[in-house]
């Protein structure tokens, strides 16, 4: 296996992983109603952190200079992230990536406010946010999180898919034979495998279409890019986070 297989075998294993967690994030997040309870509230703040925890981490592994299309990907991103009343989609990314960067490293409370609407808590974004020297600051792109989130949700996910395959990787990274070996090789070196599994697995991966199987985790990766998360586990419109915030600031 090429070193540049095995680096673009672990890129797509890294997105599926943070997209995967992105989402649950925002579903644990829109799960909790008014009224929270203290326990609740917490929750509430971890979720949301989470959620541009593993969102940043997706597309910051993208603009790594290590990563031989990060400038195509950058400018690709920055254009997607244009909104018609902000459209420096840049400085809209810099505010995801800093909003980040607080609350890893600067500890920031990104649920201290919030307003309620029915009986869900629509958590106010903080106006601005500063870089870690505290002279840049860069404002937000919308009035609550769930605005910010409905637009990343929007553009983010669908951006990589349409990046990956444009650049080629969304194709098996190894051929059969290739991909037999390297299986058998994972399974004899594997310390945690006994000797027995080893001993009775090689027929059974000489049965294995590989080249199917990478297919299928393409397709999978894929489906998880193209997921608006925002979507409610029982409706079939993704939650509109402009009208939710609108009808929540007449209701104030």
């Amino acid at each position: 296996m090429t070193a540049t297989a095995i680096r673009h075998s672990e890129l797509r294993s890294a997105l599926e992983w943070y997209f995967e967690s992105k989402n649950l994030a925002i579903k644990n997040a829109l799960g909790l109603r008014c009224p929270l309870s203290p326990e609740q509230q917490k929750e509430l703040r971890q979720y949301y952190s989470e959620y541009f925890v593993a969102l940043v981490s997706t597309t910051e592994l993208l603009c790594e200079p290590s990563y031989e299309f990060s400038t195509r990907f950058k400018e690709q991103l920055n254009a997607a992230l244009s909104v018609e009343a902000f459209p420096d989609g840049k400085g809209n990314y810099d505010y995801i990536r800093e909003l980040r960067n607080s609350i890893v490293h600067r500890g920031l409370d990104i649920c201290s406010a919030a307003h309620v609407y029915e009986d869900r808590l629509l958590v106010v974004a903080p106006a601005k946010v500063f870089d870690r020297n505290g002279r840049k600051s860069f404002p937000a792109f919308g009035n609550y999180l769930i605005e910010i989130i409905a637009k990343c949700e929007e553009t983010v996910g669908p951006l990589i898919a349409k990046h990956l395959e444009e650049v080629g990787l969304l194709k098996p990274l190894l051929t059969q034979d290739q991909a037999k070996a390297e299986a058998s090789r994972y399974l004899t070196e594997a310390p945690a495998v006994p000797d027995w599994v080893k001993q009775n697995t090689s027929s059974f991966i000489s049965q294995l279409d590989f080249v199917q199987v990478q297919v299928s985790a393409i397709e999978k990766l894929v489906g998880l890019l193209n997921f608006n998360a925002l979507f409610a586990e029982n409706d079939a419109q993704p939650y509109n986070a402009p009208d939710l915030a609108r009808k929540a600031a007449q209701g104030r």
